[in-house]
């Protein structure tokens, strides 16, 4: 497939094409069957378009500039109440709305009133409990090349919807954070925007501009401050009035429309955005196959080593057994192939880099070299991307060197999110990275990460109840929370099983 080989070249409907046809190969092999929704996730994020993810803290405009983005209102733009769930806005060719529950089954209801099933009051608070997300189909044009996930603010008190939010965070493509002009990069935001995954590239929206006025200074001074101090965190920041834009829009305002300046971020999406779809999806589907290969290596690995123990035990056994091997092995290869031929012509990214390392460690495609694997996970780990941070963690515990284990367990502190914080949560449970056993934080992260959607960190917490690990014995939390685990492994909002105790796109 040497037309995978440049990133100019790269089409997406043939990557889906690769991953498509070696669904059926896992399938039918019981051993990776828990890793089966997974690659199915992996195949979905191929298909979808380009994801885009409006983030930021309440009361910013996000609603309202998504309205004037596509010229139409379809999200509800009240301040009080606000949003209060998930919402995806997605292209259809008639008008629908599917609720999508936490249980995993979903509603569809082209007649159901969108607006007021995405407020949040206090006579809807416990219905919006049980729904994870609302997805909104629409025929525009724009939905056929994006799609929008509208989030709730980062001090919203929906902190149950942590699941589907980690979810959308691992799918998400491209990240547009807004602002308001008049509390602009607070310590939450860009302690917020600091955490966000190393591949995503953020584009900042300085909602509200029409409020700034003479004595608060020049307004591209105050722009460019913003963009020194969030350096490379964001690929631009754009100053708009998302209201002057709506108005202008729904009113046929030109003028009002120019001024509000929404026409700069359409040019970012046409000169950058657009033109890189390919990479920023590629992106996203190599992050999921890090975490797969991850998963699976456990299992390849040891596939391997009993097909060769049993040339000692019986010859006819060893052919069939290694015929079979080889042939899932070369069928995993060329899988794999294009994705590494691709990370060869973009070495330079973060996500190319992370996923050399993967096939280093687990010897999947390349013959396995931890010393190259190291090599290519420090340089990712360097541009703070988690996965390989997570590699270098399971190279060092192997190797038993205690200090780096524990200088990027501390790395990790830096960072959040259900894997995070599992990871961290058994690390100062077990002392199993080098650092001392904490019990009390212990439990506090293991609570994060229950909270955001970790089965794994559901687990260990159970266990830190029935056993009073940091806590009190609490036998009836604790069971509760074992069964909730298991519902979440089952669940389409959690990742499969993971190989080495973690792994970031399994959790």
């Amino acid at each position: 497939m040497s037309n995978l080989t440049n990133t100019a070249n790269v089409s997406l409907s043939q990557i889906t094409s690769v991953l498509q046809n070696f669904r059926p190969v896992i399938a039918k092999r019981d051993e990776y069957e828990n890793t089966l929704s997974q690659f199915d996730e992996i195949i979905d994020d191929s298909k979808e378009p380009l994801l885009v993810m409006v983030m930021g803290a309440f009361s910013t405009g996000k609603s309202t500039f998504i309205n004037a983005l596509v010229r139409k209102n379809i999200v509800a733009t009240d301040a009080k109440p606000t949003t209060a769930i998930i919402t995806k806005l997605c292209y259809g060719a008639a008008e629908s709305v599917i609720v999508h529950y936490k249980d995993g089954s979903t509603v569809e209801n082209p007649q159901v009133d969108f607006f007021e099933l995405t407020r949040q009051t206090n006579t809807n608070s416990a219905k919006l409990d049980e729904i994870a997300y609302v997805e909104r189909r629409i025929p525009l044009d724009m939905l056929k090349i994006i799609t929008i996930i509208d989030s709730p603010g980062l001090n919203s008190i929906y902190e149950k919807h942590g699941i589907t939010t980690q979810k959308f965070m691992k799918k998400a493509d491209l990240i547009v954070w807004m602002f308001r002009a008049d509390n602009a990069l607070t310590a939450v935001e860009a302690e917020a925007i600091e955490k966000l995954p190393a591949r995503l590239e953020t584009i900042a929206i300085v909602n509200m501009m029409d409020n700034f006025n003479e004595d608060d200074g020049d307004e591209e001074e105050f722009l460019n401050d913003i963009r020194k101090k969030l350096k490379k965190k964001a690929k631009k920041v754009i100053g708009i009035s998302s209201k002057y834009a709506l108005e202008g829009a729904l009113k046929n305002d030109a003028k009002k429309f120019a001024a509000s300046n929404i026409s700069e971020f359409y040019k970012t999406l046409k000169e950058d955005v657009f033109p890189n779809i390919t990479t920023y999806k590629m992106n996203t589907i190599i992050d999921g196959l890090i975490g797969f290969l991850f998963d699976i290596a456990g299992n390849v690995e040891g596939e391997k080593n009993f097909v060769e123990e049993l040339i000692k035990e019986d010859l006819n056994e060893y052919k069939l057994a290694s015929h079979k091997f080889l042939e899932f092995e070369n069928q995993l290869k060329s899988m794999v192939s294009p994705f590494y031929e691709y990370c060869l012509t973009s070495k330079d990214g973060v996500i190319s880099k992370s996923f050399m390392a993967t096939l280093y460690y687990t010897g999947i495609l390349l013959n396995k070299d931890l010393d190259r694997g190291v090599r290519y996970a420090e340089e990712a780990a360097a541009q703070n991307d988690i996965a390989a941070i997570f590699i270098l963690l399971t190279i060092y515990r192997e190797n038993g060197d205690t200090e780096k284990c524990k200088y990027w367990f501390n790395k990790l502190l830096e960072h959040d999110g259900a894997d995070v914080n599992y990871v961290v949560g058994t690390g100062y449970m077990t002392g199993k990275f080098g650092v001392a056993q904490n019990q009390q934080k212990a439990l506090e992260y293991l609570k994060k990460s229950d909270m955001q959607g970790s089965a794994e960190g559901t687990y260990y917490l159970a266990l830190s109840y029935l056993n009073g690990y940091g806590t009190t014995v609490n036998t009836i939390e604790g069971f509760n929370l074992l069964q909730k685990s298991e519902k979440l492994l089952c669940s389409d909002f959690c990742q499969a099983p993971i190989f080495g105790s973690f792994h970031p796109r399994a959790s």
